[in-house]
């Protein structure tokens, strides 16, 4: 079951990249099927999570294409097709997968396959800071993988933090 909160859409792409520009960064193109177990997770764990609802809603339209789909959508070239064969044409070859498209309808970023929150949370801010203009997507994840295990696995190594080099005290018989 998809959001609420998605655009409704009559599948006109340009129409919709330009409804999107009038308060939005961007508009995103969510490929996706009823039955596919990672589009679940998507729509319930990373857009089921109050801070991405907000920070997807704030920044970009939505607007979801059945990967299987009959409906008729207008590419933002003016070419008619279903969704199935935009969904081909534009190699959306897993579920989900997600075109994110600039103000300008650049694609700035395609995302397939399902990620974990964090690195969907990246993916967002990377297209609505215009970071896509700067640096490769994966440039910009290392920065944040980096950010996000930060001490996460061990100890910070620091010179400072050397552990005391004598624990054990001598016993000298008296209590």
């Amino acid at each position: 079951m998809l959001p609420d909160w998605f655009k409704t859409s009559f599948l006109e792409l340009g129409e919709d990249l330009y409804e999107a520009n009038a308060n939005k960064r961007g508009l995103i193109i969510y490929f996706g099927r009823h039955d596919c177990p990672y589009c679940k997770a998507q729509l319930e764990t990373n857009w089921g999570q109050p801070d991405i609802i907000t920070y997807t809603r704030a920044h970009f339209d939505v607007v979801a294409i059945d990967v299987l789909g009959n409906r008729q959508l207008t590419d933002f070239g003016g070419n008619t097709q279903t969704e199935k064969a935009f969904a081909t044409r534009h190699e959306a070859n897993f579920t989900p997968s997600l075109f994110f498209y600039d103000r300008r309808g650049k694609l700035a970023l395609k995302i397939s396959g399902y990620r974990p929150p964090y690195q969907f949370r990246a993916a967002l801010e990377y297209v609505a800071d215009l970071h896509h203009d700067k640096e490769e997507f994966h440039h910009y994840m290392a920065r944040a993988e980096a950010a996000y295990s930060y001490g996460q696995d061990s100890l910070n190594e620091h010179p400072d933090f050397r552990p005391p080099s004598r624990l054990a005290r001598r016993h000298t018989g008296k209590n």
